[in-house]
């Protein structure tokens, strides 16, 4: 059988787990509608506890979910709001089941979000129906109040940085080593969580394509080899390093930054892992090389000052330094990983950018180098 073969047979393995996962969850809080257009004022109403009178689709567009801005009318109702529905399309459909975004983002929303007001969306209702594995997400309108939206081909400034440090440890902080991994919060954890991080195993990451030969030569190629040769030893260090919930995917096309400071969304591969992903992952794929370079040990030096606090982590700035050196090796492995979907993703102009940032980030810290240390 071709690797090809092997990988469709592989991927198809998910889908059914994931089906039969949510099947015995049985988390179903009423029937999820299929798309935007067929949210209902009833619908709504019921989700919401206030009256809907009328539901207007302002735009919609796809992805890895489909996304709507609601124009509401009603009483008591934001004028506008924000939802997120299970994406119709095929392929976004079939990579949406196998890595179990829907279920993972309306989890989120509806038992994580609250507890963190400072940094994600105002939630005003989550449905999830285990039968048809449609999920339906209902936030705040961020763009109603200001925030500034830009997408993973556009780097941050440094003070953007620096407010997105404080955020991502502020939330570290609370789930730092948790127990609740245990509990409440086992949807998230790393053993449940394993199947979002198979990127590692299916060699997806080795197949960059090779119009992008000019940012992954033949050597970077057969460096990063080692995250699917070796992807055992590197899920065993990724699990040796102090674990905390990660947003998980924090490029700055997830980013919304106002006057409050910055907002978190697209929570669909939210879930416990190595602390310090987070940041590294943050700086490799969205801080342009020069200005990443002048600030990051400051922006960890911040970190690890606000993780501490109060007893929460015992962790040194040493310590964080190597993790996060380590650690950007995330921000490729994402990069990589949305190449191979040729624009279904993301468009060219905004994979490139991020590609070669999250290369030059590697390099910097020879980070595949430091990888392959930990396995001895």
């Amino acid at each position: 059988m071709t690797s090809t073969h092997a990988t469709r047979r592989e991927f198809a393995g998910r889908v059914m787990s994931e089906i039969g996962r949510a099947a015995v969850e049985r988390w179903r809080i009423g029937a999820a509608p299929r798309a935007p257009r067929d949210i209902t004022p009833p619908w709504l109403t019921e989700l919401l506890g206030r009256r809907v009178d009328e539901v207007e689709v302002c735009d919609e567009e796809q992805g890895t979910s489909t996304r709507a801005r609601l124009r509401l009318a009603g009483d008591g109702v934001p004028d506008t709001v924000f939802v997120k529905t299970t994406p119709t399309r095929p392929i976004e459909r079939l990579f949406n089941n196998v890595y179990g975004l829907g279920y993972t983002e309306a989890f989120f929303y509806r038992l994580v979000a609250p507890e963190n007001p400072g940094c994600t969306p105002a939630v005003y209702g989550t449905r999830w129906d285990a039968g048809t594995g449609r999920s339906v997400v209902v936030i705040e309108d961020l763009a109603a109040r200001g925030t500034r939206f830009s997408h993973a081909g556009v780097a941050c400034t440094a003070d953007e940085a620096a407010v997105m440090t404080r955020a991502v440890a502020g939330l570290h902080r609370t789930y730092w080593e948790s127990a609740r991994f245990g509990t409440d919060l086992s949807r998230f954890s790393m053993h449940r969580a394993s199947h979002r991080y198979s990127v590692y195993s299916t060699g997806l990451t080795a197949r960059v394509p090779h119009r992008y030969d000019d940012i992954v030569d033949t050597e970077f190629r057969r460096a990063a080899l080692v995250l699917h040769t070796r992807r055992e030893g590197v899920a065993r260090v990724w699990r040796a390093l102090p674990q905390s919930l990660l947003h998980g995917d924090t490029h700055r096309g997830n980013l919304g930054f106002d006057e409050r400071g910055v907002t978190l969304f697209d929570w669909q591969v939210a879930g416990q892992g190595p602390a310090l992903k987070d940041l590294a992952y943050f700086t490799a794929t969205s801080l342009a090389p020069e200005v990443r370079r002048s600030i990051e040990r400051d922006l960890v030096h911040e970190y690890v000052g606000i993780v501490r606090a109060g007893g929460a982590a015992d962790i040194t700035d040493q310590q964080a330094w190597e993790q996060y050196r380590l650690l950007v090796v995330t921000g490729y492995v994402a990069a990589a990983f949305t190449t191979v979907f040729a624009g279904r993703l993301q468009s060219e102009d905004i994979m490139r950018p991020a590609l070669s940032r999250a290369v030059t980030a590697v390099r910097d810290h020879d980070a595949f180098a430091r990888l392959r240390r930990r396995f001895t």
